[in-house]
């Protein structure tokens, strides 16, 4: 009995031992080990010649191509940068109309054939691409018979003087020379000598009316350097 009891007390003695000797991990190795795995990571990364710094440069790099690219769309005719216009205004994308603004006189919008250089309303790029975010109100002329002021958001003179009707799909076409005839004086080539005007015409709607609700949109173009602009948007039809 004592021999086993003996025995017993060895085993405790021998199980204890071996606990006090195991390696406990201290919260220096813990910190340690981070650190170095930290460094392995980095090693890694720029084995293969890419880190975070370096994502976020070629990510700000394409994010800029894009910007430059949209800005850099070019056209080789009025026609066609006036068939665009057209299109970004059917579909209010004002951003990207904007890029093909005149860069240094802006775009001038006269609601009646007359173009009042004095005093039809004019946008530059920056405030045409930032226009949905505009509710101020214009004085953008005077109505015509009436002779009241046009006091609109752009919003309203959109819907009334600009895309009133859908041009995009406009029954005919001009190119220099003038579709729809009013009674207002048509001064647009003596205001822009040296442009290019392509007018988009609905001849009429009603029967009745006989020709007298016409509607015409005229977009008004210039060169900078081979680079086509848009400097206007004359909005006409019939007046007293």
């Amino acid at each position: 009995m004592k021999r086993i009891l003996c025995l017993f007390l060895m085993f405790l003695l021998v199980g204890c031992a071996q606990e006090e000797t195991e390696p406990v991990q201290t919260e220096e190795q813990d910190t340690e080990q981070e650190e170095q795995e930290t460094q392995s990571e980095r090693e890694n990364e720029e084995d293969n010649g890419v880190s975070e710094e370096d994502n976020q440069e070629a990510s700000g790099s394409t994010n800029q191509q894009e910007d430059e690219g949209e800005a850099a769309l070019s056209f080789d005719s009025a026609e066609e940068l006036a068939a665009a216009a057209v299109n970004w205004l059917d579909s209010r994308d004002f951003e990207t109309l904007s890029h093909h603004i005149h860069p240094e006189e802006g775009v001038r919008f006269s609601p009646y054939a007359y173009v009042d250089v004095d005093n039809d309303v004019v946008f530059t790029q920056e405030e045409l691409r930032n226009i949905k975010n505009d509710s101020s109100t214009y004085l953008w002329g005077h109505w015509d018979g009436s002779g009241e002021p046009i006091e609109m958001t752009f919003d309203e003179y959109y819907e009334r003087f600009i895309y009133d009707e859908e041009y995009v799909n406009a029954e005919e076409v001009g190119i220099d020379t003038r579709l729809g005839q009013g009674t207002t004086v048509d001064n647009s080539k003596e205001v822009y000598p040296d442009s290019k005007i392509i007018e988009y015409h609905f001849p009429g709607f009603e029967q009745e009316y006989e020709g007298l609700d016409w509607r015409s949109l005229r977009i008004v173009m210039e060169t900078i350097d081979n680079q086509w602009y848009i400097k206007g948007f004359i909005h006409d039809e019939w007046t007293i």
